[in-house]
């Protein structure tokens, strides 16, 4: 009888130690998918998300879904604003940089109508990854683009990446001057959309390599500085009803008409930068959002010389896509991104999904059998 009783006892204690471990096993699988989205810190010092998680994972809000939001973006958000300018930036010194916030929000501007593809993705994944569900990120359409442009797999899976889609409208010439230019229009929504919501801007050839988070604190404005010393607005962040975010279009409207291809944007602000009085602004030098430059050496520095290290105060980079366009076919390819040791590679293969492969890139059914191991779609 003791024996029977020894008996008993040991079974039920191996079922109660296998009742904990199946406890915590699926404890350990709901966490993994529960909480795929919080950030892992990495010996390298820098924050980011294991690769091939549900990158959504506790947001768990599922792609935006229609009607989306339609706005007309107007060069003058508020037509007594350019008189009232001197008036907003004592307003914005009285405050004192330390309330000035900037939201964790990120948005892409969408203006002509070619098809999502890896280089928008990559963009897109990068800033979900390393915030998490920390950052709300949108994707701001040309009126008219997103029928044309909002299809396929690679968009399938940005839709499952980003919390909001909008449309915008823009005049069809501004001064009389065509506004045809697909950088252009993105010229002038940026700059609204920044002053009316606040959070960062930045182009789709863009990868995030760390948090933004420190970016967000004591600056009504975060602007970036590229080769020359001049100021880029690829990259770049304002707080809610920034004084510049809201008159610069007023500005780069006047400028727009000379016609020149950088004088409105690149030139202007470099001015205003080195000139004006403006509070709460913050410049980050060279490289925290651009490396290198568009010419051949700079290039050849992002893509092809392998001994250059990711920098620690680097916050994103800039692959100057429309330069280095006929390196994109290959370079793409995971197995590449994984096989070098280039400086683009270092940065892409941190946020670089493991389900995704080269034959994804190519083949329609191989990218939706992606889709759904990555995001279960």
């Amino acid at each position: 009888q003791r024996q029977v009783v020894v008996v008993v006892m040991v079974r039920r204690t191996q079922v109660a130690v296998a009742a904990a471990f199946l406890l915590a096993v699926a404890f350990m699988a709901y966490a993994s998918t529960t909480f795929g989205a919080q950030q892992l810190q990495r010996q390298d010092g820098t924050a980011g998300l294991l690769a091939g998680r549900r990158t959504r994972g506790a947001c768990a809000r599922g792609p935006p879904a229609p009607p989306y939001r339609v706005r007309n973006i107007t060069l003058h958000p508020n037509p007594s604003f350019p008189d009232e300018y001197g008036k907003c930036l004592d307003a914005e010194a009285a405050r004192g940089v330390n309330e000035w916030q900037i939201p964790l929000s990120f948005f892409f501007a969408k203006t002509d109508n070619k098809t999502f593809g890896p280089m928008e993705y990559y963009a897109v994944h990068s800033v979900r990854a390393l915030h998490g569900c920390a950052a709300h990120i949108k994707v701001v359409f040309l009126d008219g683009m997103f029928e044309l442009a909002a299809k396929g797999c690679w968009w399938e899976a940005i839709h499952h990446e980003i919390d909001e889609i909008a449309m915008a409208q823009l005049p069809a010439e501004v001064h009389g001057r065509s506004l045809s230019h697909p950088s252009h229009k993105s010229d002038f929504i940026r700059f609204p959309e920044l002053c009316s919501y606040g959070g960062f801007y930045m182009d789709f050839d863009v990868i995030a390599v760390r948090p933004f988070t420190p970016l967000t604190r004591n600056a009504s404005i975060v602007l970036g500085r590229q080769w020359k010393n001049q100021i880029n607005v690829g990259i770049m962040g304002a707080a809610k009803d920034s004084c510049l975010a809201c008159a610069f279009p007023i500005d780069m409207a006047w400028a727009f008409r000379r016609g020149k291809w950088a004088e409105h944007v690149v030139d202007l602000m470099s001015s205003k930068v080195k000139r004006a009085r403006i509070p709460g602004l913050r410049v980050v030098g060279r490289p925290s959002f651009f490396y290198g430059d568009w010419e051949p050496r700079g290039i050849a520095a992002i893509f092809h010389k392998t001994d250059n290290q990711i920098p620690d105060e680097m916050f994103a980079l800039h692959l100057w896509h429309a330069f280095a366009a006929p390196l994109w076919p290959t370079i793409v390819y995971p197995s590449h991104i994984r096989a070098n040791q280039t400086l683009f590679a270092r940065v892409a293969s941190r946020i670089l999904p493991n389900t995704l492969t080269d034959l994804a890139l190519n083949d329609t059914a191989a990218c939706y059998a992606f889709l759904r191991a990555t995001y279960g779609a």
